[in-house]
């Protein structure tokens, strides 16, 4: 071991703690939360997250899913065989979503916001 060594460990630990304590952040800035429900492609809802009844209910040829706004979104009930999309948990970030195969529908968080920038490198 060199005589800088552990200098060098101790500033690559600092740089890589502050990277990931920004990464988090990074999607909460700026904009407003919306939920969007797309079935087959199409969107059969999309609202202001503060907007959201506190349930929401779809039913398809294929089934019924009933989502949840409450601390963020989850599928709360489905009548999907395997009931994956139930066990995904909850989503509260943008980008994040909540996807039922069996019945071809996806709960997705987005933000809307001023910038088009995705995201920033320095």
């Amino acid at each position: 071991m060199k005589r800088y060594d552990p200098a060098l460990y101790a500033i690559l630990a600092l740089i890589f703690a502050l990277s990931c304590a920004y990464v988090p952040l990074a999607g909460r800035g700026g904009g407003e939360m919306t939920i969007e429900v797309v079935r087959d492609g199409k969107t059969e809802f999309r609202a202001p997250l503060g907007d959201v009844p506190e349930m929401l209910e779809f039913r398809g040829p294929e089934g019924y899913n009933a989502i949840s706004s409450v601390e963020g979104v989850r599928m709360v009930s489905a009548d999907c065989p395997g009931g994956d999309c139930i066990r995904a948990g909850t989503i509260k970030n943008a980008g994040e979503s909540i996807i039922c195969l069996p019945h071809r529908l996806t709960v997705k968080l987005t933000k809307e916001s001023a910038s088009e920038m995705d995201a920033v490198s320095y």
